[in-house]
């Protein structure tokens, strides 16, 4: 993320304080309203995916790092190895020279809000937050329920 997503990068170099609206990771930017409206409608710009600054600000700071970077050569992640199952900066394809399917990440990537198995994923994640939700109830349940027996004992 850029200095402070709460504040548009593009005003923010005019050294003017608008808040941004949404995220664009492939930008690394957050614009306000007006700006967004700009920024889409940029060649460079016009097909990247933004999500808004609310749901940016939920993501923690190591997922947000770590899914756009890599952690070897602090470059943004250009192509995906299938062969290794592995993101890769323009430095990490020297290593994979052998490798025969590398594919262009956003091309990967393009469709996986809609993808079926993104949405599995998605449901078995929400039913993991449930159980733990239900673990927790569980648990206090059982702590007031030996605390009453504690009580009858002594009595």
């Amino acid at each position: 993320m850029a200095t402070n997503s709460s504040y548009c990068d593009f005003c923010d170099n005019l050294q003017i304080n608008e808040h941004s609206v949404v995220w664009c990771s492939e930008c690394d930017e957050g614009p306000n309203e007006e700006c967004k409206n700009h920024n889409s409608d940029s060649k460079a710009s016009k097909s990247h995916e933004t999500v808004s600054i609310a749901e940016y600000k939920k993501l923690p700071t190591e997922v947000i790092h770590s899914a756009q970077t890599c952690k070897l050569h602090n470059e943004k992640f250009e192509l995906f190895c299938r062969d290794h199952d592995c993101p890769c900066c323009q430095k990490c394809v020297n290593s994979h020279n052998d490798c025969k399917s590398l594919t262009d990440i956003n091309e990967l990537i393009k469709n996986i809000n809609t993808s079926n198995s993104f949405y599995e994923f998605e449901q078995t994640l929400l039913e993991v937050v449930d159980n733990v939700k239900q673990l927790g109830i569980n648990r206090k349940e059982n702590l007031k329920s030996l605390e009453n027996k504690k009580k009858k004992l002594k009595q």
